[in-house]
């Protein structure tokens, strides 16, 4: 099973190649392209007129030190109350869904657009999703990578001080699953999150088995305290990884293991991470060969 990890908690100066090489001496198979940057930094070099060439320095440099992008993270929020900006992150997203493409990607994750509250408009957002997410299609078609649906969580709109953590877009495998089965399956997979699922208090191994073999093809991995999304290293947390490893041995999982760590990476000094690295490696191919 391959095991990656992604380059937003490593990238500094917008140097992809710099942070692909620490994932490489790591000890990962791939780097998960994180292309967030597209609506959060408007000087990333993937925001210029020559992006294509970018993106191909990018792929020929991987290339050449031995390492493949196995997928990639597209840009969030992708939906807003405002029709503007919710057009404009489309464009992101499908430039992303390009740049991933060329640097190899297989799939691209992309967030549902959430301008509403679930508590309130869960209906109403699930028809707002299917219409996004079908207009992705013939982008997917052209650059020839998947879609890959995340599950949810969101803070309770009626909390003022956004701390109360509720159901969101597929926090639940019974409306995940309706997600998925609306698209053709050539353009479109799951990328659970393993950690946002104990957050919306779901069962690991329910969901796991209810997406099953066939829907899931992509991981998001790391630990929390079951309260708030810490994004820190499986172990480290309070979710029990042993039920993980039995729900998805028992599906026959055949994706890749994706950790996404950033709350780990950012407890440590420059000069440390690359040691902090390599332990998150180790601990992401014992749980892949566990698998």
């Amino acid at each position: 099973m391959i095991i990656s990890t992604t380059t937003c908690n490593l990238l500094e100066n917008d140097d992809f190649c710099a942070a692909v090489k620490m994932i490489k001496d790591a000890g990962f198979d791939a780097y998960d392209l994180s292309l967030e940057v597209l609506t959060k930094d408007e000087n990333s070099r993937f925001n210029k007129d020559d992006y294509l060439e970018q993106a191909k320095k990018l792929r020929e440099y991987a290339d050449s030190i031995g390492i493949t992008c196995n997928q990639s993270h597209g840009p969030f929020p992708t939906g807003y109350k405002e029709d503007d900006k919710t057009e404009w992150v489309f464009q992101k997203t499908v430039r992303a869904m390009e740049i991933a493409a060329i640097c190899g990607a297989k799939q691209i994750v992309v967030h549902p657009q959430k301008p509403l509250p679930y508590v309130l408009y869960k209906e109403k957002l699930k028809e707002i999703n299917l219409k996004f997410y079908s207009s992705l299609v013939p982008y997917a078609k052209k650059f020839g990578i998947k879609v890959a649906i995340e599950n949810m969580w969101g803070r309770d709109p009626y909390d003022n001080k956004k701390t109360v953590i509720v159901d969101s877009i597929c926090s639940h495998p019974e409306e995940f699953c309706e997600y998925l089965d609306s698209f053709p399956k050539e353009h479109f997979t799951a990328c659970l999150d393993i950690g946002h699922v104990v957050l919306t208090h779901d069962s690991l191994s329910r969901t796991i088995t209810m997406l099953g073999h066939d829907r899931l093809g992509a991981l998001h991995v790391h630990d929390n305290n079951l309260l708030d999304d810490n994004h820190t290293l499986p172990y480290l947390g309070k979710i029990p990884f042993d039920e993980v490893i039995s729900a998805l041995r028992e599906i026959d999982y055949s994706g890749d293991l994706t950790l996404e760590i950033l709350g780990f990476d950012k407890a440590f000094p420059k000069e440390l991470k690359p040691a902090a690295l390599r332990f998150a490696a180790e601990v992401a191919r014992h749980i892949a060969d566990s698998i």
